[in-house]
């Protein structure tokens, strides 16, 4: 009886310190750093072609080589990461894509880490691009022998009164011009219309089936603004005619 009755205690006691060795390796972990984390501006700005979340931030009581930002979608799937830099980090809303439109509501997680602690998370709103204002400024053509003038050059005033970057590309515009279709050639790859601003964009026609036949009194360009709102189409009559002015030298 009793050497079962210690082969018991034995037992138990060896179970007890197993208890306590989980328990104490649970406990034992390292408290999180003292650290403040203010939060001072968030924008939405373009950033080498790219919509992205400049975030401006003044960290107390730490490094900010420990800090990393992270932006997340509702479900809380990862977007974009960065290690902040001297008070400020930016995330990009739209990774390894150019000149995207955000031209709805979106809502995101903002979130920080210091050394792997959570010590910041709120939530992010923006209401999107919203280009309420794109007229004529200027359309400039060439007088081609025998053939009257040919249209060239093409500028509109563009208004983006949203929250986010406006981006217009060649696909921005469907140009109608006597003898069928024509199309845009921008001066670059696109023009950046920040929120709350306003941008000249400016690009050159071309129609590859204009004819003199087609140049009748009256004729002239059509230009549609397309794919920027669903509330959105621009019609502009741009008339084929010495009134619309002479194209600038080395044009």
């Amino acid at each position: 009886m009793r050497r079962h009755a210690a082969i018991a205690i034995a037992v138990v006691a060896a179970v007890c310190v197993a208890i306590a060795a989980v328990f104490g390796a649970l406990h034992v972990v390292r408290a999180p750093p003292h650290v403040e984390l203010k939060v001072l501006s968030i924008r939405v700005d373009d950033v080498n072609g790219s919509p992205a979340l400049v975030v401006r931030f003044e960290l107390r009581g730490g490094s900010a080589s420990n800090l990393v930002f992270r932006l997340l979608d509702p479900s809380g799937k990862l977007i974009d990461s960065t290690r902040a830099g001297n008070g400020t980090a930016v995330l990009k809303l739209a990774p390894n894509r150019r000149a995207v439109n955000i031209l709805s509501y979106r809502r995101f997680v903002l979130e920080a880490l210091y050394m792997g602690y959570e010590i910041y998370r709120g939530n992010v709103s923006v209401w999107g691009a919203t280009p309420i204002y794109i007229s004529l400024i200027d359309a400039y053509a060439i007088e081609k022998k025998g053939c009257g003038y040919i249209p060239r050059d093409i500028g509109m005033d563009v208004k983006n009164l949203g929250d986010t970057p406006l981006y217009i590309t060649n696909r921005t515009f469907i140009i109608y011009g006597p003898g069928g279709a024509c199309y845009p050639l921008l001066n670059g790859d696109y023009y950046v219309v920040p929120p709350h601003g306003e941008t000249i964009v400016k690009f050159r026609v071309v129609c590859p089936n204009y004819s003199c036949t087609n140049t009748l009194p009256g004729s002239g360009l059509r230009v549609v603004v397309v794919g920027l709102s669903e509330n959105i189409t621009v019609d502009v009559h741009v008339p084929i005619n010495a009134a619309i002015g002479v194209a600038p030298p080395n044009s």
